[in-house]
C-alpha cells in the first residue's frame, strides 16, 4: 500500500529512507533526508512537505511524480544518481539544487525570496514543463544537463530568476505548442546551443547569450533553396547544417536528414522582440520564423568576414561562423559583429526568403548582382557586382580566395558551379586584377575584377565583337596569339553561374542564378574588347581588259586590310557598317574627322607601319579641265574602299596605292589616275606594327589596340591575299622583242609612204590615260607630250612625237594574225599619231631614233610605275616594203611602180625582180612579161612592169597589185603579199579632152579641118600655151570605156588657177620632164604629194551622151573671181575612185601633167561694138565674132554690107534686152554660100549705138 506520513506534527529528526511500490506521502514539522545508508526507492508518486530543507544523504528515485515542498529550507536533491522519473513540482522557501541520473522533468519550479535561493537543475536530461520562478529578484538559476535541456511546457510558463540570470549549461531546446507562450523574465545564457522549434518565446527585452549555435526553425521552415529546385530538386540546402547532430527534435519526434524534415513540423514564433539582445557565440540560423518588433531588438553573431562559404552543391556550405536567416520577416533588428545572410526576396528571385520589415541594421538583406559584365579581351571579362537593391558596388567574398575557388572548381557543367559562359558550354578558370591578367586577384573582397578563359583551349576564345547576346559578326575573328593566327569563334558571352556560387563579403548573400533554375544567364554583356589589325595583305588588282573607262582601282597595287570586327574608319564611314565607301582619296593624317590612308616609305597613315618596304609617291595636280586634281597632294593618290573590291567587308580596308581616280571627257567618260610612283616601290612586308588611334574604332566606340598593347595577340605579318600575286613594283619599258637590241619596239609605221604614226610596244600594259592626262581627251595631247620626240637619224633637230593617241595597232609584229589589228584600251601596245602634218622627210627609207624624258612624260603602267627615260635610241625598223605609187596609160603596156622603200628580191644584193614577185588581179587583168629596174644599179626603188596587154580603164579602176613576200627591204622584213592595193594611182588615156569652147572659140568637134584659136576655134592643145576669153568654159570630154568599164562611171573635174607650191609632188619619178608643171592632187595621197589642194574647185558635167555616156562636157565658170586675164587654168580628172591625168608622151605614163590653158580678156572696142577676128576665111568655115555691150534694152540690128553697101545677110533684127551679146559671121550669104573675098562692113544699131566693123574675107 501505500506510505502516508502526513501527521502534521512528524518530526523524523534524522535520516529517512522510504522504500515503497507505492506513492508516499511525508510530512515533517523540520526539515527532511532522504538517507539512512540507502536509496530511497518510490515506485509511484513522491510528496513531501517540510517545515525546513529538504536534503539526501543517498539517492532517491521515484517511478512517479514528485512533489516538495519547504516553508522554510531549501530543496536539496542534488544527488546525480536521483531518478525522478516523473515530473517534480518544486515549492521551495529556499534554494533549489535537484540532480537526476537520466531525465529531470520539471512541471514547475519555484524557489525562496532570497538572492541565494538559486535554483541548481542537474541531469542527463532537463525537461523544462512549466513554470520555473524564484521569489527572490536576483537569484540565479543554473540548468546543466549532459545531453540537453529541453522547454517543453504544454502552458504559459516563464522562466524567471528576477535580476538574476538563467545559465544553461546544455543545449537548449524551446519546444512548445504553437499557441503557448514562454517568457523569459530574466536574462538567459546558453553555454551551448539554443534551438527554437515551437511554440512562442517573449523575451522581455532581456538578454539572451547563447555560447553555441542560435537556432530558430519557424512554420515556414523549408530546407530547400527555391531558386534551385530546377537543378537541384530537394536541394536542402537551407537546412540547419548541424541538425542531423542535434538531440533533439520537435514534440521528441524524428529528423528525416535525407530531406531535411522533422516529423513534427517547427513552428518557432516570437512575441514582440522590443528589446531583446541576443549575443551569438556560434552560428546563427533561421529559417521560417519571423523576428519582428515594435522596438528595437539587436543581435550580435561573430565576424564572419573570413568565413568562406560555399555554394557549390557538392559542398554547399554557409562556411563558419555564419549567420543566415531564412523565409521569414525582420523589423527592428540592430546587428553587430558581423552581418547576417538575410537576402530578400526579390521576385521573381527567392533569395533567403526573407521580407526586410525596417529598422534593421547590419542585416544584409541584398544579395550580388551583375551590373557590368564586359569584355575586356577576347578571353577576359571584366565583372562588376552590385547590390541588387540600390545597384551601389557590393564587394564578393574573397578574403580566402573564393573567386578562384570558384572559378577553379572542375564543375561538369553550371549545375555543378563555377561560372560559364556561351550559353554555360564554356567556363571561365581564373580572377585577376588587371584586365591583362598580369596580377592573380588577391586574398581580398572585391566588387570589380577580371576573369579569364582557359589559355590552352584556343576554341574557348570569342570574337572582339562579341557580347553577351551573339557572337559578334560572321566576318569576326579573336585576337589570335603568337604563332596562333586569328580565327573566327562562335562563342557568346553570356554569363551563367549557379546562386551561392560566388557570396556577398558582407553578410555572405548568394549571388543569384545567371542561365539556371530558369533565369537568364546575363546577356547585357558590352563589348569593351578592342579590335585588332588580323591581317595585312597585299597584292595588285586584275587588269581590266579592253575597257575605256575600267574600276577606279584597275590593275593598282593594293594594301588590304582586315580587323576583328567591323570598325568606323574615322571621317570615312558613318559607321562601322558603312561599307559603301569607294574611291575615296587618302589623306595625310587620322585625326578628328579625317581618315588617313596616305602612304610614305612604310608608314599606311592611321593604320600601320611595316617593318620593310618603301612607297614614294606623287600627284599630277591641276593639268586636264577637271577640276578633280586640283591642288592634289602625295597624300591624296590612295583610293580607299569599303565597298568592292575590299574583300572584307566592313572588316576590311582596302587601299589602292596611287589607285585614287576620276572621270572626265564630257559624255564619253575616261578614268584619270593622277597617282603615280616617283620611284620603284619595295613591296611592303614584314609585321605590322599598329598605331593608336582614337578615330577607328568598333560599333561600340573601342578604339583599335595598338601593337604597343603587350596582351597576347597575333603578330600581323604582311602576306599576299592572293599568293603568287605582289605588287607591280618594275617600271614599265619598252620591249626590245621585234629585232633585240639596239633596237627598240618603237615600230614607225607608214599607212601609205610617209610615216603617220608610230606603233610601241612596252614591256607590261601601260595606262592609256596617262599618255593623255594634261588635257582630259582620249585621243589628243598637246605638242611635246608625253615626253617622246623623234627624228631620222640623219636630221639633227627632234620632233615632237604626236598629237593623237589610239589603242589600235595593225603592225603584224605586234599581231602577227591577219588582219594584224590589235584595238584593247590599256595594253601594252598602242599608237601615236605624229604632228599633223607629217614630216614628208620621214618615210619608209628613215632610220628613225626616238628619245623619251620621263619626267616630262610621266606615262605609267596600270599601277602606276612610271616609263624610265630613254637617251636617243633606234626604233625598230619593221615597215614592210610596199608599192608608193602605181602609175600607168590607158591603151599602154606599160605601168610604172615606185616602192616605199629600196627593195632586194629574196636576198640582199638581188637587185633582179622577177615578175612572179608581182601580183595583178581583177577582171581582165594582164600578164607580167617583164620587169625592167629603172635604177640599175643597188637597191631597187622604180621598176617598169611590161604587161602582156594594153592596159584597160576597168583594169586601171579596179586593179589590184601585190608584192611576194619574195621582196624585202634592206632590214628582211618581207612585204606583205595579203596587202592588195591599188594597180594604177593615176592614169592617162582614160578620159581624153577634145577640145575648149569660151562660146567664141569653137568649131565642130568632128571637123575634118580644125580651126586655131586664133580662127576662133576649139582649144585643143593643152600645155599652157593656148588662150580663151575670160567666158564660161566648156570642156569637152570623151571617157575611155576599155576593158568594159562601166558607162555610169562618174566624172568629176578639179580646177585651179596658181595652186599652192606646197601641194606639188613629193616624190622623184626618175626620167620625167622636169620641165612639166606644178602637179597637184585636191586630196591627199600617200608618196605623191604633201598637201591636198584644197583650193581645187569641184566641177560635175552638164551633158553626158546617151546611152554611151563617152561624152561628157564640163562647166569651167568664167564666175569664178580667179578666171581672169592672165590667169593659168589647170585641171585634171577623177574618173570613179580613179585620178586621171593628162599624157604628154605617148607610152611613158610618168610624163603626166594636169591640162593646161590660159585665160586673156578681149579687148573692148568703142562704142559698145567690140570685134574679134576681122580677117577669116570663108572657105574654110572661119568666123568673125561681134561683142555687143546694151546699156538699155531695144531694137537691135546687125546687118553685113558689101563695100559698095548691098546688104549681104542679116545677123539679128530684134528686140534685146539689156545686156552683152556675142553674134559670128562666117562669110557666108543669106543662102549660105561664101562670099567673094574682098573687104565687108558689119553695121550695128541699137539704142545708143551705131557702129560699123569691117571685116576682110579672104579665099585660098
Amino acid at each position: 500500500g501505500n506510505v502516508v506520513l502526513d501527521t502534521v506534527g512528524n518530526n523524523f529528526g534524522g535520516q529517512l529512507r522510504v522504500v515503497s511500490a507505492n506513492d508516499v506521502t511525508l510530512v515533517d514539522v523540520n526539515g527532511l533526508s532522504f538517507g539512512n545508508g540507502g536509496v530511497s526507492a518510490i515506485s509511484s508518486d513522491l510528496s513531501v512537505t517540510a517545515a525546513g530543507a529538504i536534503g539526501q544523504f543517498s539517492a532517491v528515485t521515484v517511478g512517479g511524480v514528485s512533489s516538495l515542498t519547504t516553508t522554510v529550507g531549501s530543496v536539496n536533491l542534488a544527488n546525480p544518481a536521483n531518478d525522478f522519473t516523473g515530473a517534480l513540482t518544486v515549492n521551495s522557501a529556499g534554494a533549489v539544487s535537484l540532480g537526476d541520473s537520466n531525465t529531470l522533468r520539471i512541471a514547475v519550479l519555484s524557489s525562496g525570496g532570497l538572492s541565494s535561493d538559486s535554483i541548481q537543475l542537474s541531469a542527463a536530461d532537463i525537461r523544462l514543463q512549466g513554470n520555473v520562478s524564484s521569489l527572490a529578484s536576483n537569484a540565479d538559476h543554473a540548468y546543466t544537463a549532459s545531453q540537453r535541456v529541453v522547454i517543453e511546457t504544454g502552458v504559459a510558463a516563464e522562466l524567471d530568476a528576477g535580476t538574476g540570470s538563467i545559465t544553461v549549461n546544455a543545449p537548449l531546446y524551446i519546444d512548445l505548442p504553437a499557441v503557448v507562450t514562454l517568457t523569459l523574465r530574466s536574462s538567459l545564457q546558453v553555454n551551448d546551443s539554443l534551438i527554437f522549434y515551437r511554440g512562442r518565446l517573449d523575451t522581455d527585452a532581456n538578454n539572451i547569450g547563447i555560447s553555441g549555435d542560435l537556432v530558430i526553425f519557424g512554420a515556414s521552415y523549408d530546407p530547400n533553396d527555391p531558386d534551385r529546385d530546377t537543378t537541384h530538386s530537394g536541394n536542402i540546402f537551407y537546412r540547419y547544417p548541424a541538425a542531423a547532430s542535434l538531440n533533439y527534435y520537435p514534440a521528441g519526434g524524428t529528423y528525416n536528414a535525407a530531406a531535411a524534415t522533422f516529423s513534427t513540423a517547427a513552428n518557432s514564433q516570437f512575441t514582440p522582440l522590443n528589446g531583446a539582445d541576443f549575443a551569438v557565440g556560434g552560428n546563427f540560423f533561421l529559417n521560417g520564423a519571423s523576428m519582428t518588433a515594435a522596438a528595437n531588438w539587436t543581435i550580435s553573431v561573430p565576424a564572419n568576414a573570413n568565413s568562406q562559404p560555399n555554394g557549390n552543391p557538392a559542398a554547399f556550405s554557409w562556411g563558419s561562423p555564419y549567420a543566415v536567416a531564412l523565409n521569414g520577416s525582420i523589423s527592428q533588428s540592430t546587428a553587430s559583429g558581423g552581418y547576417i545572410n538575410a537576402a530578400a526576396i526579390d521576385v521573381p528571385e527567392y533569395n533567403n526568403g526573407i521580407t526586410d520589415a525596417g529598422g534593421n541594421a547590419q542585416w544584409q538583406f541584398y544579395r550580388p548582382e551583375l551590373m557590368v559584365a564586359a569584355t575586356v579581351y577576347d578571353d577576359v571579362v571584366r565583372v562588376e557586382f552590385v547590390d541588387n537593391n540600390t545597384a551601389a558596388p557590393m564587394l564578393i567574398q574573397n578574403s580566402n580566395g573564393e573567386i578562384n575557388a570558384a572559378l577553379a572548381l572542375a564543375a561538369a557543367a553550371p549545375i555543378n558551379g563555377g561560372v560559364w559562359y556561351n550559353g554555360g558550354s564554356r567556363r571561365f578558370v581564373q580572377a585577376y586584377t588587371t584586365a591583362e591578367c598580369t596580377i592573380p586577384l588577391p586574398n581580398s573582397d572585391v566588387s570589380t575584377f577580371y576573369i579569364r578563359t582557359d589559355q590552352g583551349i584556343p576554341a574557348a576564345r570569342w570574337n572582339t565583337d562579341a557580347d553577351g547576346s551573339q557572337p559578334g559578326d560572321a566576318g569576326s575573328s579573336d585576337r589570335g596569339r603568337l604563332g596562333e593566327p586569328p580565327a573566327n569563334r562562335s562563342n557568346t558571352v553570356d554569363i551563367s553561374f549557379l546562386k551561392g556560387v560566388l557570396f556577398a563579403a558582407d553578410g555572405k548573400t548568394m549571388a543569384r542564378n545567371y542561365g539556371l533554375n530558369t533565369a537568364l544567364a546575363y546577356t547585357a554583356t558590352v563589348d569593351e574588347c578592342r579590335p585588332v589589325l588580323v591581317s595585312a595583305e597585299v597584292g595588285q588588282a586584275a587588269l581590266s581588259v579592253n575597257n575605256l573607262n575600267p574600276p577606279a582601282y584597275d590593275a593598282h597595287n593594293f594594301i588590304q586590310l582586315r580587323w576583328s570586327e567591323p570598325v568606323d574608319l574615322g571621317g570615312l564611314t558613318t559607321n562601322a557598317t558603312d561599307i559603301t565607301v569607294a574611291n575615296q582619296q587618302s589623306m595625310a593624317a587620322f585625326g578628328v574627322g579625317q581618315w588617313g590612308g596616305a602612304l610614305s616609305g612604310t608608314t599606311l597613315s592611321g593604320y600601320a607601319d611595316f617593318a620593310a618596304g618603301s612607297a614614294s609617291l606623287a600627284a599630277r595636280t591641276g593639268s586636264v579641265p577637271a577640276a578633280d586634281d586640283n591642288g592634289l597632294t602625295a597624300a591624296q593618290v590612295n583610293g580607299l574602299y569599303r565597298a568592292a573590291p575590299n574583300a572584307y567587308s566592313a572588316h576590311g580596308l582596302y587601299v589602292s596605292v596611287a589607285g585614287w581616280s576620276f572621270t572626265y571627257n564630257g559624255g564619253t567618260e575616261i578614268r584619270f589616275w593622277p597617282g603615280y610612283f616617283v620611284a620603284s616601290p619595295t613591296v611592303p612586308s614584314g609585321l605590322a606594327t599598329i598605331p593608336a588611334n582614337a578615330q577607328l574604332v568598333d560599333a561600340d566606340g573601342n578604339a583599335v589596340e595598338p601593337t604597343a598593347n603587350a596582351y597576347g595577340k597575333a603578330a600581323i605579318a604582311v602576306t599576299e591575299l592572293v599568293p603568287g600575286v605582289s605588287w607591280d613594283t618594275t617600271a614599265v619599258q619598252l620591249a626590245q622583242t621585234a629585232l633585240g637590241a639596239p633596237y627598240f619596239d618603237v615600230l614607225p609605221f607608214a599607212t601609205l609612204n610617209e610615216i603617220d604614226k608610230f606603233e610601241l610596244r612596252f614591256d607590261e600594259s601601260v595606262r592609256d590615260s596617262s599618255f593623255y592626262y594634261n588635257n582630259g581627251t582620249a585621243t589628243l595631247m598637246p605638242a611635246g607630250l608625253p615626253g617622246f620626240l623623234f627624228r631620222d637619224s640623219n636630221e639633227a633637230a627632234w620632233r615632237f612625237g604626236a598629237t593623237a593617241f589610239d589603242t589600235q595597232t595593225a603592225s603584224p609584229i605586234f599581231n602577227p594574225v591577219m588582219p594584224y589589228l590589235t584595238n584593247e584600251a590599256n595594253d601594252n601596245l598602242l599608237s601615236m599619231t605624229p604632228v599633223d602634218p607629217p614630216n614628208f622627210n620621214w618615210t619608209a627609207r628613215s632610220q628613225m631614233e626616238f628619245q623619251y624624258a620621263q619626267a616630262t612624260g610621266l606615262v605609267t603602267d596600270r599601277a602606276g610605275n612610271l616609263l624610265v627615260s630613254y637617251a636617243p635610241n633606234l626604233c625598230a625598223e619593221r615597215l614592210p616594203p610596199k608599192v608608193r605609187i602605181a602609175i600607168g596609160e590607158v591603151g599602154s603596156r606599160n605601168l610604172y611602180l615606185q616602192f616605199t622603200e629600196p627593195v632586194w628580191q629574196s636576198s640582199a644584193g638581188n637587185n633582179t625582180l622577177l615578175p612572179s614577185s608581182f601580183s595583178l588581179s581583177a577582171a581582165g587583168a594582164p600578164g607580167i612579161s617583164a620587169v625592167d629596174i629603172i635604177t640599175p644599179s643597188g637597191a631597187v626603188s622604180e621598176v617598169w612592169l611590161r604587161l602582156d596587154a594594153d592596159l584597160t580603164t576597168a583594169f586601171a579602176l579596179d586593179g589590184r597589185v601585190s608584192l611576194a613576200d619574195t621582196i624585202i627591204d634592206r632590214g628582211g622584213t618581207e612585204a606583205e603579199p595579203a596587202v592588195l592595193r591599188r594597180a594604177v594611182d593615176l592614169a592617162s588615156g582614160a578620159v581624153s579632152v577634145l577640145g575648149l569652147s569660151d562660146g567664141i572659140h569653137t568649131d565642130s568637134l568632128n571637123n575634118p579641118q580644125p580651126l586655131g584659136t586664133s580662127a576662133l576655134g576649139l582649144l585643143r592643145e593643152f600645155d599652157g600655151s593656148g588662150r580663151l576669153y575670160d567666158r564660161d568654159t566648156t570642156v569637152f570630154a570623151a571617157v575611155d570605156l576599155s576593158g568594159s568599164a562601166s558607162s555610169s562611171l562618174p566624172l568629176s573635174l578639179y580646177y585651179d588657177v596658181a595652186p599652192p607650191v606646197d601641194t606639188g609632188l613629193t616624190l622623184d619619178i626618175t626620167g620625167r620632164d622636169p620641165d612639166l608643171g606644178l602637179f597637184w592632187l585636191p586630196s591627199f595621197v600617200s608618196g605623191v604629194n604633201q598637201v591636198p589642194n584644197e583650193a581645187a574647185r569641184l566641177q560635175q558635167p552638164f551633158f553626158v551622151s546617151e546611152p554611151d555616156g563617152v561624152s561628157r562636157n564640163i562647166l569651167i565658170p568664167a564666175a569664178d573671181p580667179e578666171i581672169q586675164s592672165g590667169a593659168a587654168v589647170g585641171f585634171l580628172m577623177r574618173l570613179g575612185e580613179l585620178w586621171v591625168a593628162r599624157g604628154t608622151v605617148a607610152d611613158d605614163p610618168t610624163q603626166f601633167d594636169l591640162w593646161r590653158y590660159g585665160v586673156q580678156d578681149l579687148v573692148r572696142q568703142r562704142g559698145g561694138v567690140t570685134i574679134a577676128n576681122n580677117v577669116i576665111d570663108s572657105n574654110r568655115g572661119e568666123r568673125t565674132a561681134l561683142n555687143i555691150d546694151l546699156a538699155e534694152a531695144g531694137q537691135v540690128t546687125v546687118l553685113v554690107f558689101t563695100l559698095d553697101g548691098d546688104m549681104v545677110v542679116a545677123l539679128h533684127r530684134g528686140r534685146l534686152a539689156a545686156g552683152s551679146y556675142t553674134m559670128t559671121w562666117n562669110g557666108t550669104n543669106g543662102a549660105g554660100n561664101p562670099v567673094a573675098r574682098g573687104m565687108y562692113f558689119i553695121r550695128v544699131v541699137a539704142p545708143g549705138i551705131d557702129e560699123i566693123r569691117k571685116v576682110m574675107v579672104v579665099r585660098n
